[in-house]
C-alpha cells in the first residue's frame, strides 16, 4: 500500500470516528492536504508530532443513557420560522400548480373548441368551393349558349342582307301601286 492510500484510509477512518459524535453540528471533515499550494510550488509535507493532536478517550461501557443536547429557545423559534416558511412555500406551490392544471385545462377545453369550429368551417368551405364549382360550369355553359346565339344572330344578319342585296338587286317589289313620288298610299279601311 502506497503512503497516499494509507493517508486516505486513515482520513476516512478520522472522519467515520468524528461523525458519531453527538454534536449539534456535523463533524468537519478532514481533507488531504495537496502537495502544492496556490502558487503551484511544491510544498514540505509535516508530519504529526506527540502532543499536537488531543486525544479524548471514551468509555465503552455506558451505564446511562446519553444526554440530548438541549436546544435554547432561539433555535426552537428559528427552526419553526424555518418550518413555516417552509410550509408557506409548500402552499404557494400547491396554488400555484393548481393554477397551471386550470390554465392547462382552459387551454384544452379552447384548443378543442377551436378544433370543431375549424372542421366545421372546413365543411362549410368544401360545399362553398362545390357549389362555386357548380356555378363556375353552369356560367361557362351559358356564356357557350350566350356566344352560339350571338353566332346565330349574326349568321341571320347575313343571311337577311345578303336577301336583301338580292332583292333590291332582283328588282323585286310587292305589287303596292305607288305614286308619282314612290310613296304607298295609306289603308282608310280595315279590312
Amino acid at each position: 500500500m502506497s503512503d497516499a492510500g494509507a493517508e486516505e484510509a486513515a482520513l476516512r477512518a478520522l472522519n467515520r470516528m468524528g461523525s458519531r459524535k453527538g454534536a449539534a453540528k456535523p463533524a468537519a471533515t478532514l481533507r488531504l492536504s495537496s502537495n502544492t499550494d496556490n502558487t503551484g510550488t511544491a510544498r514540505k509535507r509535516r508530519f504529526v508530532r506527540d502532543g499536537d493532536v488531543p486525544v479524548e478517550h471514551h468509555q465503552l461501557a455506558r451505564t446511562s443513557a446519553r444526554p440530548v443536547a438541549a436546544s435554547t429557545g432561539a433555535d426552537e423559534v428559528r427552526l419553526n420560522k424555518a418550518l413555516e416558511n417552509e410550509r408557506r412555500a409548500r402552499g404557494d406551490a400547491e396554488r400555484q400548480i393548481h393554477d397551471l392544471e386550470v390554465a392547462q385545462r382552459s387551454l384544452t377545453t379552447r384548443l378543442g373548441h377551436a378544433e370543431v369550429l375549424m372542421a366545421e368551417l372546413k365543411q362549410t368551405l368544401a360545399v362553398r368551393d362545390q357549389e362555386l364549382a357548380d356555378r363556375t360550369a353552369e356560367l361557362v355553359r351559358e356564356r357557350a349558349t350566350v356566344q352560339q346565339a350571338a353566332e346565330e344572330i349574326r349568321a341571320l344578319r347575313k343571311q337577311i342582307r345578303k336577301s336583301s342585296a338580292r332583292n333590291e338587286s332582283a328588282g323585286i317589289h310587292d305589287d303596292v301601286p305607288t305614286d308619282e313620288n314612290g310613296q304607298q298610299p295609306i289603308k282608310w279601311w280595315k279590312d
